[in-house]
């Protein structure tokens, strides 16, 4: 968006800006759009395209357009460029994971927590038990979705001062599992993790393009019953680091450990 605003920008301050140089700099910054996969809510994207053309417009036709007018418009547009940085900066926050009152952590998950190298391998969570002190019960399988992680990982859980961690999506994406289905399915599985456990957390979904509905139900569900979400910088950075991967999703004994170490650094060090 930011290259969009500044070919807007460019074109006030050079009039005569060839159309070619105009057109590959939309088209760049268009594609740059779509392959963020962003999942900013809907009626942003569409102020943005309604703003940025009239802004176009309005530079393409300086002659007819006065002047105070054309800085209006793109008064506007950057404002809103701006406000949608910071939408954006609130999701890419570290979150505050204290476990001093935690007594057992439960992830619940897919291929990516479970592993795929059988009962000895050194998943995360084995790990992650490891470094904080922290018991963690691994109930993930692979190929779990939001729908089957309810029927077999979510009844296992019992009452307590537990620690929820969530590692589910990936395959409703990959399933082309509807987005309401998988609102409807998540919703329920955080309602009946509430009462089970003091604290929820939900690694966000990396997405790819035409995939935002997913992410913006993990943000409306995570704001309407007040569970955190784990950026989704912290999954990609693990997924897209060297060596961390056997496919470009499951991971290897390196990325186990990648992940391990990253979210006990976020979990900070226990208190006995």
């Amino acid at each position: 968006m930011g290259i969009l605003f500044l070919v807007v920008i460019l074109q006030q301050v050079f009039r005569k800006m060839h159309w070619l140089v105009s057109s590959f700099g939309i088209l760049i910054g268009s594609l740059f759009v779509v392959l963020s996969a962003t999942p900013l809510p809907l009626i942003a994207y569409g102020m943005f395209i309604v703003c940025f053309a009239i802004g176009y417009l309005a530079v393409r036709n300086h002659r007819i357009v006065p002047i105070w007018k054309r800085i209006l418009i793109l008064s506007y547009v950057g404002l809103l460029c701006a406000g949608m940085i910071v939408w954006e900066s609130m999701y890419w926050r570290a979150p505050s994971i204290p476990i001093n009152d935690i007594e057992r952590i439960f992830v619940v998950g897919d291929s990516i927590s479970s592993g795929m190298g059988g009962p000895e391998e050194q998943t995360w969570p084995k790990l992650l038990a490891q470094k904080t002190g922290v018991p963690v019960i691994n109930l993930a399988i692979a190929g779990s979705t939001s729908e089957s992680a309810n029927r077999k990982q979510i009844p296992q859980i019992n009452n307590g001062s537990n620690m929820a961690i969530i590692e589910i999506g990936g395959n409703d994406i990959l399933n082309v599992v509807r987005p309401n289905l998988f609102r409807q399915n998540m919703t329920a599985m955080i309602q009946s993790l509430k009462p089970k456990t003091k604290r929820i957390l939900w690694f966000e979904l990396p997405l790819i393009p035409s995939k935002g509905e997913y992410g913006r139900i993990q943000r409306s569900l995570s704001r309407e019953m007040g569970i955190t979400l784990i950026p989704k910088r912290y999954l990609v950075d693990v997924l897209q680091a060297p060596d961390t991967t056997s496919d470009t999703i499951h991971l290897t004994s390196q990325g186990h450990e990648r992940m391990a170490k990253m979210m006990a650094e976020l979990m900070g060090e226990r208190k006995e």
